[in-house]
């Protein structure tokens, strides 16, 4: 399901202007895989090109752009079986997005997570599968864990770590993290403590997820 696979073709519809856009594109083609760019968000074309180049990956933002993939008439009738795993962010998605795409491919892995510039897009993911969907299992409406590279702590405005459970400020520990604004040293120093970035969103962890607020 992984899109550094050498072996995944992946759709994007996002800006390579944006790090999100440029990270999984330059990620997946120094793997040697495939990475179609989308410059529009149109359904039909979608998924002409699922089908014809046999796509593995999919990304579209934000999820309810689905919505309008899943309106396409005789949807049923594409083979979209190549597709492994359909990835998200941007905003909470919603159930009935996740229950469309299930029951269209029920062997697909969702993909959501959060991530900032700052911290060059990488923070936290949660894959689901159909089986977790349809246990209703209360992580689903989490951000998931963080990236195996990365650590959070949850802040109050004291600088006190946050027990579980307790709401904070998300800072970020990655060696990949922003050196700083651009001419900005005040909004620097407010957001960057040492090797922590301070991302003004608000989070608590429980039993090891993140939960944004």
């Amino acid at each position: 399901s992984s899109y550094t696979d050498p072996n995944s073709t992946a759709i994007y519809q996002l800006p390579l202007f944006h790090m999100s856009g440029l990270i999984k594109t330059l990620s997946l083609l120094s793997a040697g895989g495939t990475v179609i760019l989308l410059d529009s968000i149109n359904p039909i074309e979608i998924l002409d090109l699922i089908e014809k180049e046999k796509v593995t990956y999919a990304i579209v933002m934000p999820p309810q752009m689905w919505n309008r993939i899943l309106e396409v008439p005789n949807i049923n009738d594409r083979d979209l079986s190549s597709l492994k795993t359909i990835a998200s962010s941007g905003g909470g998605s919603s159930m009935s997005v996740y229950k469309a795409l299930f029951e269209l491919l029920p062997n697909i892995e969702l993909f959501y997570g959060w991530g900032q510039t700052e911290t060059c897009v990488l923070g936290t993911g949660l894959i689901i599968s159909k089986k977790m969907f349809e246990s209703n299992d209360e992580r689903l409406k989490s951000i998931g864990i963080e990236h195996p590279y990365l650590r959070i702590k949850i802040m109050d405005d004291y600088g006190n770590e946050m027990p579980d459970e307790e709401p904070g400020e998300a800072w970020v520990n990655f060696a990949g993290s922003f050196l700083g604004y651009f001419k900005n040293a005040e909004m620097t120093k407010q957001n960057l403590i040492g090797e922590w970035v301070r991302t003004g969103d608000i989070f608590y962890k429980k039993k090891g997820y993140y939960y944004m607020v």
